[in-house]
């Protein structure tokens, strides 16, 4: 049976730099995050493309202006420039252009079609502005023949932060203007003529503070310069300058023109540093020139001239919450009807103005724009409908598939399986937590099943129950919490359970008092700043009695424990499992002794009566459920017994898993070995090793599929140290086989973790959830 395996989401936060994003005149956004570059069709409501190859942080983007290409360059920490080609959403990689020994920081491009030439321009973290003159063919940059070190120009600046370029008055031919701004809080200018080398200009000081953005556009009669600064020198506001060219003989074109630059006006508005400027794209002729702003004060603001030719804030943009704490990079979109720009969180905001003519003077209203971790994302589980994550963003995340989303247009689009779904989106609908250290783990405990199970009902299938889940991080205390009473209800809302939704959420209001109804937090709270309250979930529990700091967690199926380890120092005592019983008020239930180290994983069987544990002493432990176990209790025998440890591999053990007949489990280790288990808790032999199969690289993650394909049969998920993804068949009945059936390189960092369960809309389909050190979450539907 064939195997067909599509991706529905891919969400991760854009990265904290000042040009990080772009919006191309195809219509498609380009937004940096960490070492990939994710492409997001506004339309679609989707990432339709990913671009993997930098082995840095991406720092800045820049669609180039090459007729009938959709050509992106990306500049990064890892001292490259790189050149893309993106037709029909399918990438290629055009060329590596190296720039620097330093981080990446800004790009500029201009056409040159008299010489038949692309100017590109790169600044670093020194004081250089490296350059290059790619050859067209035609308008169009099909090979790139570039030299092993680039042209550099030597700004005089002690740190470069942002480049410009432009054309320069039509009267001096095919001329380039290049501005240059950084630490020394001055804006330097450059000529160049028809191909020659850039000559220097004047030197304008204003700003009090580094440069951080500029920006040119052409005006009837003049050329007007933007640049952002983050200076509060004499006011506390910081301030964007303005410097406008007029015909003047000051700055000498190549003999022919000269230019005298003079102030046009400085505007004041922000309350914080200003991070990038942009201009509207030229539209009507007659129509004022348009300039926004992105400042870290939470707006994003436009600033036009009025009739006397005062400059005046006509709109500003932004949040009334806190949940991003500043704005990076705003950009308009190919027709100036719509902006966008991203938070210091990672999520990308869009407003759209009413009516899709250039010159639209409507409202404006925000759209959906896509969100996600900006840090390493370490767990992932599956609560009934939902997903949760974990990061070392400090941030728990709640995503969901949600019906109806509509597009910027008011109609529903999508790619592929979401177009046929009827515009299904997946969506963060919530931010559980927000933490103040760096998030290690995560369980759910499914608290309605334990009572499904005792009817005969399969534990975990349940999914009208209030999702709880536990997490752990850099603390020696474990936090529980419970969805409250609003979101379950805007859940139900949102994901469209049956024709009875909105009734379902009425109900959820209504919930008795077990089901907190919101988070209630201090006024003046910490998570407050961080996040609107009303996506926070109450906690209910703080678990202690770890020594040293939580490391790994796992949730029992049928809903009564929750297993928990910390960091070992080299003894039992310190790489105990601790027991959690959730029908107790949480009260301790036990300590498990088995392993010397830190204990990586663990894993419940699929009805919760066996415990799996792999730890970095390269041992595999097996726990077996007591029969007829009481209440617990202070002298009660912990609720599971050690039946089985084995040394499982010469090199430490990263995750184990179950398969759904509860007699297979697999584990994977740094090695890059997977081997299977037959686990039989009643026999002399508990554990015994039936198969292993050497993969190329470490094996990181891995996971059972819940449910089998055929008879017999079962899929495994693997995620690996380079980031790859693959899916294996595994076939009880041939000995044990395990065939590769799917394989692709879709991460830039390690996988950390692997979670499935079933698709309610598709019988007989799945959907796995994939996280990643670079930050990302993938959702990918599995058919077979």
């Amino acid at each position: 049976m064939e195997v067909h395996i599509e991706q529905e989401h891919h969400a991760a936060g854009c990265n904290r730099a000042s040009q990080a994003l772009a919006w191309g005149r195809s219509g498609l956004i380009a937004y940096a995050a960490q070492h990939t570059i994710l492409v997001y069709d506004p339309q679609a409501q989707r990432v339709v493309t990913s671009l993997l190859g930098h082995t840095g942080e991406v720092r800045c983007l820049l669609w180039l202006p090459t007729p009938g290409q959709s050509l992106l360059a990306s500049g990064s920490c890892d001292g490259t420039i790189r050149l893309w080609s993106l037709h029909e959403n399918s990438p290629l990689e055009l060329a590596v252009l190296p720039a620097a020994t330093t981080p990446v920081s800004s790009l500029a491009a201009l056409l040159l079609p008299a010489e038949d030439r692309l100017l590109l321009c790169a600044s670093s973290g020194g004081a250089g502005v490296a350059h290059w003159s790619l050859t067209l063919q035609n308008g169009a940059l099909v090979e790139v023949q570039a030299p092993a070190q680039p042209s550099t120009l030597h700004a005089g600046q002690p740190i470069v932060h942002s480049v410009a370029l432009t054309h320069g008055p039509a009267s001096a031919g095919d001329s380039a203007l290049l501005a240059v701004g950084g630490v020394d809080c001055s804006v330097s200018l450059y000529v160049r003529g028809p191909g020659g080398d850039f000559l220097p200009g004047p030197r304008l000081k204003g700003h009090a503070d580094w440069v951080r953005g500029l920006a040119w556009t052409h005006a009837p009669g003049r050329l007007l310069l933007a640049s952002a600064s983050q200076d509060r020198y004499i006011r506390p506001e910081a301030e964007a300058l303005l410097t406008r060219f007029a015909p003047r003989p000051r700055l000498a074109l190549g003999g022919i023109e000269s230019l005298e630059v003079m102030l046009e006006a400085l505007l004041v508005g922000h309350e914080d540093w200003v991070q990038s400027v942009a201009w509207q794209p030229a539209g009507d002729e007659g129509r004022a020139p348009c300039l926004l702003s992105a400042s870290m004060d939470r707006t994003l603001m436009l600033w036009q001239p009025d009739p006397s030719g005062l400059w005046m804030s006509a709109a500003a943009l932004g949040d009334a919450g806190a949940n991003h704490l500043g704005y990076y990079t705003g950009v308009w979109s190919p027709c100036g009807s719509a902006a966008a720009a991203h938070g210091y969180t990672g999520s990308l905001h869009v407003w759209r103005r009413d009516g899709q003519a250039p010159g639209a003077e409507g409202p404006w209203h925000p759209v959906p724009a896509p969100t996600g971790h900006v840090a390493a994302v370490v767990d992932a589980a599956w609560a009934g409908d939902c997903l949760l994550t974990v990061s070392e963003d400090q941030t728990a995340r709640c995503w969901a598939r949600c019906v109806g989303v509509e597009n910027g247009d008011g109609a529903a689009r999508g790619g592929t399986r979401e177009a046929m779904a009827g515009g299904h989106r997946w969506r963060e609908v919530a931010r559980p937590q927000v933490h103040g250290h760096d998030f290690s783990g995560l369980a759910v405990v499914p608290e309605a099943a334990a009572e499904a199970s005792t009817s005969g009902e399969v534990a975990g299938e349940s999914s009208r129950a209030p999702p709880c889940y536990a997490s752990c991080s850099e603390e020696k205390v474990v936090r529980v919490f419970t969805a409250p009473r609003t979101f379950t209800a805007t859940l139900a809302a949102l994901t469209g359970r049956g024709s009875g939704a909105g009734a379902e959420a009425e109900a959820s209001l209504d919930a008795g008092p077990e089901q907190a109804l919101g988070a209630a937090l201090p006024a003046l709270g910490l998570s407050n700043k961080a996040l609107a309250q009303s996506t926070l979930w109450p906690e209910v529990r703080k678990l202690y009695g770890h020594g040293n700091e939580v490391a790994c967690l796992a949730g029992d199926p049928a809903g009564r424990y929750l297993a928990s380890a910390g960091l070992a120092a080299g003894d039992a005592a310190t790489a105990a499992i601790w027991l959690w019983d959730a029908r107790a008020r949480w009260a301790p239930a036990g300590e498990l002794e088995a392993h010397t180290l830190t204990v990586m994983r663990l894993a419940f069987s699929p009805r919760g009566d066996l415990l799996a544990s792999v730890s970095r002493d390269r041992t595999l432990a097996l726990w077996r459920r007591r029969p007829l176990h009481g209440d617990g209790g202070e002298g009660c025998a912990p609720p599971f017994t050690l039946v089985a440890r084995v040394k499982a591999a010469s090199r430490l053990l990263f995750d184990v898993s179950w398969a759904p007949d509860e007699a297979t489990l697999a584990t994977g280790s740094r090695d890059g070995i997977v081997a299977l288990w037959r686990a039989a808790p009643g026999s002399s032999e508990a554990l015994t090793k039936s198969l292993e199969l050497r993969r190329g690289s470490a094996v990181r993650a891995l996971a059972f599929c819940p449910g089998e394909l055929a008879q017999g049969s079962f899929l495994l998920a693997l995620g690996h140290e380079d980031g790859t993804l693959c899916v294996l068949r595994f076939r009880v009945q041939s000995g044990n086989a395990l065939e590769v059936v799917w394989q692709r390189a879709t991460h830039a960092g390690p996988v950390r973790r692997l979670a499935w369960r079933r698709d309610d809309g598709e019988e007989g389909s799945f959907l796995l959830a994939s996280c990643s050190s670079d930050g990302s979450v993938r959702i990918w539907h599995v058919a077979g």
